[in-house]
């Protein structure tokens, strides 16, 4: 008699049905895993940028601006046209640096910036009415406006999934929440 090589039809919808359970399991997990990934991404580019803010100011011994552009404060977006901007300059209200004269691009206009393009599926949104907060040269970040509380500025608000962080800043220091 012939034994047939292969595999059986049992063990193929047995095989099948393993899997389905694994990857059912896997997903979710994953989903998971993706998503506090950005949601730290973006909190180490926020963390970068006002460390850099606050080293401008030290180092220059003059303001540094971070300038919150295109972020509402009245809902959450997904819009990834966003941006975060350090810069010693108190008028930064684009994105893209295409405007930019000569003389501002060797002034370092632009200290810093983090791009929403660069972190797509995060829903933002803006905990202040303000769109810039500054970093004097001793190191005393503030709002330009009457939005400091305590002693502490909570300027943004992430989610990415069910993962969501508040941005603060307690004088040079940044916090997340």
């Amino acid at each position: 008699m012939k034994t047939a090589k292969g595999i059986s039809l049992i063990e193929m919808i047995v095989t099948i049905s393993v899997l389905a359970v694994v990857t059912a399991v896997a997903v979710p997990v994953y989903t998971t895993q993706v998503a506090n990934a950005k949601a730290e991404k973006l909190a180490m580019d926020i963390q970068q940028l006002v460390d850099f803010a606050g080293a401008y100011a030290d180092r220059r011994w003059k303001p540094a601006y971070i300038h919150l552009i295109n972020i509402p404060n009245d809902a959450t977006t997904e819009d990834t046209t966003w941006c975060l901007v350090a810069s010693p300059y108190s008028t930064v209200t684009k994105c893209s640096d295409d405007e930019d004269t000569a003389a501002e691009i060797a002034n370092e206009k632009r200290i810093a910036t983090v791009f929403g393009n660069k972190h797509p599926d995060i829903a933002l949104k803006r905990l202040t009415t303000q769109t810039k907060f500054m970093f004097d040269n001793n190191s005393y970040s503030m709002f330009l406006g009457g939005d400091r509380k305590e002693n502490h500025i909570s300027f943004l608000e992430a989610q990415v999934g069910n993962k969501t962080f508040t941005a603060k800043v307690n004088y040079r220091y940044f916090e997340l929440e």
